[in-house]
């Protein structure tokens, strides 16, 4: 069955080398406008002899650029901070362990060898250590790979969601379940002794039924913070570990349990299927379907508390739908932890920001409607680090390919 590609992984040449690319920053200037653009020169000191920069691949957390050799190298920064470009090579040694596709968490990497196994490199106290996650027996190889900040997601030859979580030293207090015979609508908290210890890199198994017997497949995949988002090619949504500190991972001081592991999303489109989706931070949400593009951030939570399982929450997001952006073929989606802000690459090279939700009472609502922000001709990919957006275009094309948008009025 046919499962995703790593939205932004270029297509290798008949040779097998990857052609090259060309990288080019937009410097971010507020509101949702970018002011100069200008070559992205980030990762040039570390391009290996000969070799040519590929392309990008974009993380909540990390921005990974491949060349054209099969190795990577990245730059933290989804939001406000960012680092110097460093080798991923410091992780995972390319040598030993060569990867098809990479995606960056939060001091942590993932990725996919040529045998469809998962690899997760974590930093611990300054000691990389790379483990091959476990599969559960008789599951396929794995073809995509995304990392949230402390979970790693994958999608196998069958189509199916297959979830780990990654160690960070804090203590899990809630219980915990496998993805297994998940039917329509989602699965309930389990029962269980409340105080249950999440065992790092113990694979769970999202099997849908409609993905078991081939009718669907999952057509877009994205890692959040705390939780990963999946369309499908029957047009449906599914989020899964909202918030979920206790279940994809053990993050800092997160202690609610959400009441369903994996819980469908209904969007306000008739879609037949879902092309792009892109997680961040906060639980905002963008999906791009046939229909028309819907967002999200979770700003109808219901919380509830009992003596035996202490404090739950139920989900309950109200998507909605973006018009402004009908009958725009999307290339790509990427959200930026810095303001809830998105952007949103057309097939025609056109790029549109927007907010999906105001971080001020004072912002102006025109924020939340999608405007072009610069037009990039022969743009390949997207990805933000810190709050600008790099943009990779055909090798040997310059900062002249770019046509900057006036910049959008103030709230003053």
């Amino acid at each position: 069955m046919a499962s995703p590609k790593a939205p932004s992984s270029p297509s290798p040449s008949p040779g097998g080398r990857r052609p090259g690319v060309t990288m080019l920053r937009l410097k971010f200037q507020w509101p949702l406008s970018f002011s100069v653009a200008e070559p992205a020169t980030e990762f040039e000191s570390l391009v290996p002899e000969g070799q040519k920069i590929a392309g990008i691949s974009y993380s909540t957390a990390a921005l990974v650029a491949q060349f054209s050799d099969g190795s990577y190298a990245y730059r933290e920064g989804g939001g406000y901070s960012w680092s110097q470009a460093l080798p991923l090579s410091q992780y995972i040694d390319p040598v030993k362990y060569p990867l098809q596709s990479v995606s960056g968490g939060s001091l942590h990497f993932a990725g996919v060898n040529k045998k469809g196994r998962v690899l997760s490199s974590k930093s611990r106290g300054g000691e990389k250590a790379v483990k091959v996650l476990d599969v559960p027996p008789g599951e396929p190889a794995a073809v995509a790979v995304v990392a949230g900040a402390y979970h790693v997601a994958a999608v196998n030859e069958a189509g199916g969601l297959m979830v780990w979580s990654v160690e960070d030293n804090q203590t899990a207090t809630g219980a915990v379940s496998a993805f297994t015979a998940v039917q329509v609508g989602a699965m309930p908290l389990p029962a269980g002794p409340a105080g249950q210890v999440v065992v790092p890199y113990a694979p769970r198994v999202w099997r849908y039924p409609a993905l078991i017997n081939g009718r669907v497949r999952i057509t877009a995949l994205s890692a959040g913070v705390t939780h990963t988002l999946i369309g499908l090619s029957d047009g449906n949504v599914w989020v899964a570990g909202i918030k979920a500190s206790e279940r994809f991972s053990r993050n800092s001081g997160i202690s609610t349990i959400y009441t369903k592991d994996v819980q469908q999303v209904k969007l306000p489109v008739k879609a037949r299927t879902v092309t792009h989706v892109a997680a961040g931070d906060s639980d905002v949400c963008v999906v791009a379907t046939n229909a028309g593009v819907c967002c999200w951030k979770d700003d109808k939570t219901k919380y509830n508390f009992s003596e035996s399982s202490g404090w739950s929450a139920t989900y309950a997001p109200a998507p909605r739908h973006v018009p402004e952006l009908d009958g725009v073929a999307i290339k790509q989606l990427a959200v930026s932890n810095a303001y809830h802000m998105v952007a949103a690459l057309a097939a025609d090279g056109r790029i549109f920001t927007w907010c999906v939700a105001l971080s001020e009472k004072s912002w102006p609502a025109e924020w939340l409607q999608p405007g072009l922000a610069v037009t990039v001709s022969g743009a390949i990919a997207i990805g933000w680090a810190e709050r600008d957006l790099y943009v990779t275009v055909p090798e040997g094309t310059g900062p002249e390919a770019v046509r900057l948008a006036p910049a959008r009025p103030d709230k003053s």
